[in-house]
C-alpha cells in the first residue's frame, strides 16, 4: 500500500523549493547555462541576444506556483518562444487565473543581478540590460558527476557573445583526462602541469560576493590539490604543498554599455604555476614580445609528438598523454611588462576581447600554442596563452589580468601598477579612470576562518570623484572591514537562527544581506530573508535551509552509523583503520548530526559497503542505537557557537 510514510511529499521539504530557485538563478542572460563541467562547447563566434527561457525548467513551475504562490514562479512557467504558459500534464491542477494575475505584479520580474548559488558553488557578476547585458561567472563548485577539472575557472558572456567559451562535453571519452577535463584546458591555474585531484569533493568556499554602484566583486577559494598530493616524483624532490588557491574577480561597470574585469589569482605550492587562457575560436592578435619558436614537438618537449605518451620533467608518466602533449606550435617569450592579447570576433559589431596580462613579483613567461583533442576537427584547434611562473620552494604566485570585452573601441586604454603591496592599479578607460585597490593577505586560503580580503574602486571623471566603493578589508586592516556575531540558538525547521549580536552587526544585516557562517571545519554563505529583534537576540530567517542531507540509520557498529540511502554526494573514503581518510574533502565533514545541544560532529560519510556516517568523537554503540537507530536523521550545516560574518560594503 502506498502511504505518506512510504511516499513522502518531497517538495514539502525546503530543499524542494530551493530546486526551483536554483533553476531560475542558474541561467546566464535568460539563455545559457554556465560552462561548468560537461557543458558549453567550442564553435565559431555567434551572437545570441534572444531570451530563450526564464528558467532551466518549464511546466514544473506551475506546480511550484500553486504550492508557494511566488510570482517569479508564474513568470518562469511562461514559454518565452510562445508567450504562453508551458503546457502541464493533464492530471495537474492549472490555476490559470492566479497565474495571469501574478504576471501583472512587478515582483514577477526575473532580475538576473549579481548572485551566488553557494551550495552548488557558482557566482555570477551580472549587470546591464538588453543587448548590453554582461555576466562573469566564477566556478567554485565541488560537484560530482559531469565534473571537469575546472575549479576556479571563469567565463565571460557579454553582448550576446561567449568571450570565454569552454571546451564542453567530450566528443569521445578516450581523451577526457588529457584534454577535455584537464585543468590546463580551462581558464584556471595548474601546478606542475598536474591535473587536479579526483574523484572526491574538495574543500572550497566563497569568502564574499558584493555589489555596489556598478562594482561587483567575488572571492572564492578551493583545494583541488589535497593534502599529501605529489607534485614531483623525482628522487630527492620536495613536494611543496598547496594551501593557497584563491581567485578574486571584480567587474566594474563604466556605463550602461561598457565594463571591464580585474582578475587576481593567488596560488602556491609545487615548482611551477601556469595560468591558462583561451577565448573565442579565432586567432588572437599577439603582442610584439621577444618570441622564440619551438620548431618541433609540443609543450611537453621538442621530441614529444602531438597526442603521444611521455614522461614530464617532474617524473610523471602520462600513458594517454597530457594537455602539454596536445599543445603544438609552441613559442615562448619573457613577460617583463604588461602586454595585451586581442581576440576579435569577426562579427559586424566589432566585438573583441582584450586580455591585459600584468606580471607581478618580477618577470613571468608567456607560452603560446594551439591545441585540440584527436576527436576535434583540425579547424577547431584553440589558441592558448599560458602565463608561466617558476615557484622555487613552492613560493606564492599572483596572476593579475584585466579583461576588456567591448564592441568597437576598447573600454580600457591604459593600466599602471602603482603599488604591488598593497596592490593598486590605475585603469584609464572611457570617460575617466579608476583607482583599484585589492588586498589579498599572505598565508593560506585553505581555512574556514576570517581572512581579511577586500576591494576598493575609486572612480574619477574630469578630475572629480564619482564613485568610491569599498568592500571588506580593502586596506588590509583585520578590523573594520567586517562584523561578526555568534549563533546563540538554531531553529532549523523555520530556517532561522538567533545571533548574539551587537548593534554594529545588527545594522549591517537586512533582507538580502549575505552572511557567512563558519566554524573551524565548514564555511557557507547564506542570504538573509528576514530579521527580527527579540528578547533572546537578533533572529535571522535565511532564504535556504541549513540541512545538507538526511539518512535513515539501519545499524550501528564500532561507532559508525550504517545508512540505507547512499545518495549521489556520498563520496567519502576509508583508510586502513576503517576511519574516514578524506578529512576536509568530504561534503559532510564538520556537519552536525541533528539539532540538539549535544549534536555530534560528523567526520565524514563513507561510500563503503554499507555506507556509514562516521563521527569525530566516537560514542558508545548503545548510545548511538538509542538516539538514531531506525530514524531519519538530518545533517546540518551549522550549530550553536558557530560564527556569523558580514563583509561591509560602503560608498
Amino acid at each position: 500500500m502506498l502511504t505518506a510514510e512510504r511516499c513522502p511529499d518531497l517538495f514539502a521539504h525546503p530543499k524542494g523549493r530551493a530546486l526551483f530557485d536554483h533553476a531560475i538563478d542558474i541561467l546566464v542572460a535568460d539563455s545559457l547555462f554556465p560552462d561548468i563541467g560537461d557543458n558549453g562547447g567550442i564553435a565559431p563566434p555567434r551572437r545570441r541576444l534572444e531570451a530563450v527561457k526564464n528558467a532551466a525548467m518549464g511546466h514544473e513551475f506551475i506546480e511550484a506556483f500553486r504550492r508557494w504562490g511566488d510570482p517569479r514562479y508564474a513568470r518562469a512557467a511562461v514559454d518565452r518562444s510562445t508567450g504562453e504558459f508551458h503546457p502541464a500534464p493533464l492530471w495537474e491542477p492549472f490555476p490559470l487565473e492566479a497565474l495571469r494575475a501574478a504576471l501583472a505584479e512587478p515582483s514577477s520580474e526575473i532580475r538576473r543581478a549579481t548572485r551566488l548559488i553557494d551550495g552548488y558553488g557558482v557566482a555570477f557578476l551580472e549587470s546591464g540590460a538588453g543587448p548590453h547585458r554582461r555576466s562573469a561567472v566564477l566556478n567554485a563548485s565541488s560537484i560530482v558527476g559531469h565534473r571537469q577539472n575546472d575549479q576556479l575557472a571563469i567565463w565571460l558572456h557579454a553582448f550576446g557573445l561567449d568571450f570565454l567559451p569552454d571546451v564542453g562535453y567530450p566528443k569521445t571519452w578516450g581523451y577526457t583526462a588529457p584534454w577535455d577535463g584537464n585543468s590546463m584546458a580551462h581558464n584556471t591555474v595548474t601546478i606542475n602541469e598536474r591535473p587536479f585531484t579526483t574523484p572526491r569533493f574538495y574543500r572550497n568556499g566563497t569568502r564574499f560576493i558584493a555589489e555596489r554602484r556598478g562594482v561587483h566583486a567575488v572571492c572564492a577559494f578551493h583545494d583541488p590539490y589535497i593534502e599529501g598530493f605529489s607534485f614531483n616524483r623525482l628522487e630527492g624532490a620536495v613536494n611543496h604543498p598547496c594551501d593557497l588557491y584563491e581567485r578574486l574577480v571584480v567587474m566594474i561597470d563604466v556605463s550602461a554599455t561598457a565594463f571591464y574585469l580585474v582578475d587576481l589569482f593567488s596560488v602556491n605550492g609545487g615548482d611551477q604555476h601556469d595560468q591558462s587562457w583561451h577565448a573565442m575560436l579565432v586567432e588572437p592578435e599577439v603582442p610584439a614580445l621577444d618570441w622564440v619558436t619551438q620548431e618541433t614537438g609540443t609543450l611537453a618537449g621538442p621530441a614529444v609528438e602531438r597526442f603521444s605518451a611521455y614522461t614530464c620533467r617532474f617524473g610523471f608518466h602520462y600513458r594517454q598523454g597530457n594537455f602539454p602533449s596536445f599543445l603544438a606550435d609552441i613559442r615562448r617569450a619573457p613577460l617583463t611588462a604588461p602586454a595585451v592579447w586581442t581576440w576579435r570576433s569577426g562579427l559586424p559589431e566589432g566585438d573583441a576581447l582584450r586580455l591585459h596580462v600584468i606580471p607581478l613579483g618580477g618577470p613571468a613567461e608567456a607560452v603560446m600554442g594551439r591545441g585540440r583533442s584527436p576527436a576535434w576537427p583540425k579547424d577547431q584547434a584553440l589558441d592558448y596563452l599560458l602565463v608561466r611562473r617558476q615557484a622555487p620552494g613552492g613560493r606564492p604566485s599572483r596572476f593579475l589580468s584585466v579583461l576588456d570585452a567591448s564592441q568597437g573601441a576598447p573600454t580600457v586604454s591604459e593600466i599602471a601598477v602603482l603599488s604591488e603591496a598593497p596592490l593598486q592599479l590605475r585603469v584609464r578607460r572611457t570617460g575617466g579612470e579608476d583607482l583599484v585597490t585589492i588586498h589579498v593577505p599572505d598565508g593560506p586560503s585553505r581555512t574556514t576562518g576570517p581572512r581579511p580580503l577586500g576591494v576598493r574602486v575609486r572612480s574619477l571623471e574630469d578630475g572629480q570623484v564619482t564613485r568610491d566603493v569599498r568592500i571588506g578589508h580593502w586596506d588590509g586592516r583585520p578590523e573594520g572591514g567586517s562584523v561578526r556575531a555568534r549563533i546563540a540558538a538554531t531553529d532549523h525547521a523555520t530556517m532561522s537562527l538567533t545571533a548574539d549580536a551587537d548593534d554594529a552587526f545588527a545594522r549591517q544585516v537586512a533582507p538580502g544581506a549575505r552572511v557567512r557562517i563558519y566554524n573551524d571545519r565548514r564555511t557557507a554563505l547564506f542570504e538573509v530573508a528576514r530579521t527580527d529583534a527579540t528578547a533572546a537576540g537578533l533572529r535571522l530567517t535565511l532564504k535556504h535551509t541549513a540541512e545538507l542531507s538526511r539518512f535513515v540509520v539501519e545499524g550501528v557498529e564500532n561507532g559508525a552509523l550504517r545508512i540505507r540511502n547512499r545518495g549521489p554526494f556520498v563520496t567519502g573514503h576509508l583508510g586502513a583503520d576503517s576511519r574516514p581518510s578524506d578529512r576536509g574533502h568530504d561534503l559532510y565533514y564538520g556537519a552536525r548530526l541533528g539539532e540538539g545541544p549535544d549534536a555530534p560532529i560528523v567526520e565524514g560519510v563513507s561510500n563503503s559497503q554499507p555506507p556509514a556516517i562516521h563521527l569525530v568523537e566516537t560514542l558508545p554503540d548503545d548510545v548511538l542505537r538509542e538516539r538514531y537507530l531506525g530514524r531519519d536523521v538530518p545533517l546540518y550545516e551549522y550549530h550553536v557557537g558557530d560564527w556569523l560574518e558580514v563583509v561591509l560594503v560602503e560608498d
